[in-house]
């Protein structure tokens, strides 16, 4: 008994992550900018594990655009955070649509979606939208770079 309670003790003060709770995450809040062609879709308070990566897929859809936003965790945590994320769309439609942000919600076990109109001026788009490198802020805002305990008790599970 003694030795595992001083193994215990030791990973606690060698590791003070391991013993860190995150807070939990407030409400998804999901929202959208426009200057000229590009907007700007944020997604913050989003509840995923520490360690992950983050894509998204824009395509059009009847009556405006579904932008899915895909979790990537190439070695997962023993964690969750609360993640700001956006990412710019380039040359967007002009008109006034619906822009549809769809995510995988873990808690609940079924993907979410958030739509909200947006109105994008004409000022000469040609070709098809594209998204640009996700932006985030969160637990660890180095993509690819996952907290130290986390990243350590995943390699030895």
């Amino acid at each position: 008994m003694r030795p595992t309670l001083l193994s215990v003790l030791a990973t606690l003060a060698l590791c003070p992550a391991a013993a860190a709770q995150h807070p939990p995450c407030d409400e998804d809040l999901v929202y959208a900018s426009v200057v000229e062609a590009t907007i700007r879709l944020g997604h913050d308070a989003a509840h995923y594990n520490c360690c992950s990566d983050f894509t998204y897929a824009v395509e059009s859809v009847a009556g405006g655009m579904l932008v899915t936003e895909t979790e990537i965790q190439f070695i997962p945590c023993d964690c969750e955070c609360c993640f700001d994320l956006g990412v710019s769309i380039e040359n967007a439609p002009a008109g006034e649509y619906s822009l549809t942000l769809r995510w995988f919600e873990y808690e609940t076990r079924a993907w979410r979606e958030y739509s909200l109109p947006v109105v994008v001026s004409d000022s000469g788009q040609s070709g098809d939208s594209t998204a640009n490198e996700p932006a985030r802020d969160g637990c660890d805002s180095t993509p690819g770079a996952a907290p130290s305990w986390g990243a350590l008790k995943s390699a030895y599970r």
